[in-house]
């Protein structure tokens, strides 16, 4: 089999028998100029709160955001809206107490690979409920004594 390996200059290529090399042996030639480049897409930049309460809405914001590119995100502090621009929006959930969790995004632009993954750090704190109170009037009465109910 003939492969034509392209060469660096004027766009030429130089043919190799393959058939020819012989197997478990290394083989070069100092010809052919080969360099396989991965255009790996930019990593998005997030930007998002240190901490939040848990079963409140958090913006994230991509700060480095470009239009050709597709933006790709995941955690598991809750559910993240994202429609496109350079905002997302995270629902955070509730927790039993005060727990660290991951928000990952990546980017994808037509003709090149995906970025590599960003990584950022959210706490969702714990929000105890505080159960309403009963407010109790002990000395409610009647204004029975009045047509519109108001005592003069």
């Amino acid at each position: 089999m003939n492969i034509i390996y392209p060469v660096s200059g004027n766009g030429s290529g130089a043919v190799i028998d393959d058939n020819a090399i012989a197997l478990n042996k290394t083989w070069s030639s100092n010809k052919i100029n080969s360099k396989f480049i991965e255009i790996k897409s930019e990593a998005p930049t997030l930007s998002l709160p240190k901490q939040a309460n848990e079963d409140t809405k958090v913006t994230i914001t991509i700060t480095n955001y470009k239009d050709n590119m597709d933006y790709y995100f995941n955690t598991d502090a809750g559910d993240i809206n994202y429609n496109g621009g350079k905002t997302a929006t995270l629902t955070t959930k509730e927790v039993e107490e005060d727990t660290q969790f991951t928000v990952t995004c990546y980017a994808v632009e037509a003709g090149k690979t995906r970025s590599d993954m960003t990584i950022k750090n959210i706490t969702v704190l714990n929000v105890p409920v505080v159960a309403d109170g009963t407010i109790s009037n002990a000395v409610f009465s009647t204004n029975a004594d009045t047509n519109d109910g108001f005592e003069y």
